[in-house]
Parts: C-alpha cells; structure tokens; sequence
C-alpha cells in the first residue's frame, strides 16, 4: 500500500512517502535518501529503524512507484538545506 502526504490536490509541506506491507513499513522525508524500515506490530512507535534490507522489496516497489526520493528537489522549488 502507498502512503504519501503529498498529492496534486493538496500540497505538502514537506515530501514524504513511504509503502506497507502486513506489519512492514517504509517511510523516507525531504531529508532522507533513504527508506526507514519498521515493523509495525513489534514496534508500535516505530523507534527501531531496521535498514532497507529488513524490508524488501518495498524499498525497491517505493521507488519505483514514486519515481525519486523525497529528497530530491521537484523541477521548479527552491532547494531545502536540512544541515545534513
């Protein structure tokens, strides 16, 4: 499943995006370049990131779907620095 707070009727503040699949989920934000993993049911508060790997193939799937990472700039938008 798609998760994403971004869509061409309603902007976002900032990007992020991410998919799930039974109790595995993937999200990345503007600042990330890469997905975060976490497993919903064990982790309910999603503190333990579990690194990509845990989690494929949604990683692969998420980029596929949404093309880039959050955080690569849109044609046209000013460029965010995140100090990282």
């Amino acid at each position: 499943m798609p998760l994403t707070n971004c869509t061409w009727v309603w902007g976002c503040s900032f990007r992020n995006w991410g998919m799930m699949q039974g109790p595995l989920k993937i999200e990345a934000r503007e600042w990330d370049g890469e997905f975060h993993c976490f497993n919903v049911l064990d982790d309910p508060l999603e503190l333990t990131n579990l690194g990509e790997q845990a989690c494929a193939p949604l990683p692969d799937l998420g980029r596929a779907l949404f093309h880039e990472m959050p955080n690569v700039t849109p044609p046209g938008r000013k460029p965010v620095d995140w100090g990282g």
